[in-house]
């Protein structure tokens, strides 16, 4: 089957349409509602400021322009004391140093508003003023530090521009650039900054010279679209959003900035397991990610142990699912109080009370009970549960719930005998377990291909034996003889898939033991492909990506809209395809 990658052009305007939802679409977990402002209208970043007698308030940007400010003390209560005016835009970004709070927005090169600053010791009536600093008219994030505001993407610069704001809050000098990519976002602390370069991956930057900033590390991955990042608090971990279709949030070890490491990652459970929900903005508080999701509302993940991430927390503020840039656009969750809130592109702010519960864990080593070698791969199955784990490539595995409680857990691979085990879980408790498994018998088998019209063998014809789950595929090419000699297979049911060019590609199922290890499988004559085997095409061409490619189809959206099939045709063989554009 070909795909073809359909190329849409899409077209904004910034006309918004405000809705007023009273749903969550999904039943929260350990998150409350306190209240919801829908009256503000469409809303994009959020971020939170208190005086020095505990009020607190959230600064919420508006869709339609400028900020408003909402004293939340009393959080069920929320009440709008002030507003600034703005440009239209559905980028803005809000932090505070001291009682000064700065705004960008990014209207997508179509003009901004610069860096709007805002005195808020005067509230109920604030002070504020819009002002173009050296020719900066917009960015499209901002962070701030130690005193220094790190613009990011601004129409002047597409990296950092790092502004001064010690000496005068009021008038912020620049003091430095970082120019050598586009930098959606960064993070900084303590003179490193981890900057979000979409497609160019994280990395870590010295920012202890401002006027000369020196890149230090940076990690490409499989995804690479980083959009947002936030420290760990104890400074030795990075997590990270991928603001795609299916994106993850990242763990990243960062104590070496030169060999950044992944140990984990995670994906919103609303919309189950291949959900396409897109991670927009991740925060670290007391080592729980809380993390805005465009169409799953505000989640919390227990990142207690970081190469181990569990979801404890999540509340829906959209009735909308799936891949779509709509929904909750940021959440705070720093406020002295507890409080959190969130801001939603169609349904404004949302006040949430937020029960931070640690989460049960499990780990532990499975090993090969002879050799006590690892075993990776293997399958930690929770049973009636859809959380668990496979090992990594040196036997390790972690997984773990919300949920306290008794389960029973299988431990499966390939050419092992299953091991079942019921382990009691308790909430912030550790729980270790190390697994042997079991080898099973294996015996010699052989494979004959053969044409069906006359017998003859097929010569160097092309296996594949798929195990039906998928946990095992091995290929294999027949002699002159159409023979496929086997030493040491596992008994087991298996997918036989045969082929050579000039046959048509067969496939039978088998599921051989030691006193039937044989099986011949016909061909008939004939020029056929559905690229289950590799016969042997080559590409050719001068594209610069996108490039024809024999592989499993990997779905593609724009704007919540599938633009690229994600499954090969249901009425061949295998799931293979050639593709161009896979996965975007």
């Amino acid at each position: 089957m070909r795909q073809f990658l359909l190329l849409i052009t899409l077209s904004f305007s910034y006309t918004s349409i405000f809705f007023t939802f009273n749903f969550a679409q999904n039943p929260p977990l350990n998150i409350s509602l306190a209240s919801n402002l829908s009256s503000i209208g469409g809303s994009n970043d959020c971020w939170g400021w208190w005086d020095t007698l505990g009020n607190e308030y959230a600064i919420v940007g508006i869709i339609s322009g400028g900020v408003c400010i909402v004293d939340i003390t009393d959080p069920n209560n929320p009440q709008v004391v002030d507003s600034t005016q703005g440009v239209p835009s559905l980028w803005r970004d809000i932090k505070s140093f001291g009682n000064f709070v700065y705004v960008v927005n990014d209207n997508g090169g179509f003009g901004g508003a610069g860096l709007q600053i805002i005195d808020m010791t005067s509230l109920p009536n604030i002070v504020y003023k819009d002002t173009v600093i050296q020719g900066l008219e917009y960015a499209h994030n901002l962070y701030i530090d130690g005193g220094y505001a790190y613009l990011t993407g601004t129409n002047n610069n597409p990296g950092i521009n790092i502004y001064d704001l010690n000496n005068d809050p009021w008038n912020p000098s620049l003091v430095g650039q970082y120019t050598q990519a586009y930098v959606h976002d960064v993070y900084v602390r303590n003179d490193k900054a981890y900057s979000c370069e979409l497609g160019g991956g994280l990395t870590v930057i010295d920012m202890t010279n401002k006027s000369s900033p020196q890149l230090i590390g940076n990690r490409q991955y499989i995804n690479n679209f980083t959009h947002n990042s936030w420290l760990s608090d104890n400074g030795n971990v990075c997590f990270t959003t991928d603001e795609i279709s299916g994106g993850y949030v990242y763990a990243w070890d960062v104590t070496d900035p030169q060999n950044i490491t992944e140990l984990d990652n995670y994906r919103s459970s609303q919309g189950g397991a291949n959900t396409m929900v897109i991670p927009h903005n991740t925060h670290v508080l007391n080592d729980y990610l809380v993390t805005s999701y465009y169409r799953d509302g505000m989640t919390v993940v227990d990142a207690q142990y970081p190469y181990n991430m569990i979801e404890i927390g999540y509340y829906d503020t959209s009735p909308l699912s799936g891949s779509g840039f709509d929904g909750n656009w940021g959440a705070y969750p720093f406020f002295s109080s507890g409080t959190s809130i969130a801001s939603d592109m169609q349904a404004g702010l949302f006040v949430f009370n937020v029960n931070y519960e640690r989460a049960c864990y499990l780990e532990g080593d499975v090993t090969d009970a002879n050799t006590n070698q690892p075993i990776p791969d293997a399958r930690v199955t929770v049973q009636g549960h859809t959380w668990g784990d496979n090992t990594d490539n040196i036997g390790f595995y972690a997984t773990g719930t919300h949920d306290a409680g008794t389960y029973s857990v299988t431990y499966s691979a390939f050419g092992y005998r299953d091991s079942t085990i019921t382990v009691n879980l308790t909430n912030d408790v550790l729980v270790v377990r190390d697994i042997p498994l079991t080898p099973l018998p294996t015996f010699n088998a052989s494979i004959a291909v053969v044409e069906m019209s006359s017998g003859l063998p097929v010569p160097n014809a092309q296996v594949v034996l798929a195990e039906t789950s998928g946990a095992a595929t091995f290929s294999y090419t027949a002699d002159s003889n159409g023979i496929v000699y086997i030493q040491s297979l596992v008994q087991a049911s298996y997918s036989l898939i045969a082929g050579q060019w000039g046959w048509t590609t067969n496939e039978v199922p088998w599921s051989p033991n030691a006193t039937g290890n044989t099986i011949t499988v016909q061909l008939n004559p004939g020029y056929y492909d559905d690229f289950a085997l590799d016969l042997g095409w080559t590409v050719t061409g001068t594209a610069g990506s996108g490039i024809w490619e024999r592989g499993e189809p990997v779905g593609t959206f724009a704007q919540g809209q599938p633009s690229n099939p994600d499954l090969d045709l249901p009425d061949d063989i295998g799931n293979q395809a050639y593709v161009t554009g896979n996965g975007g």
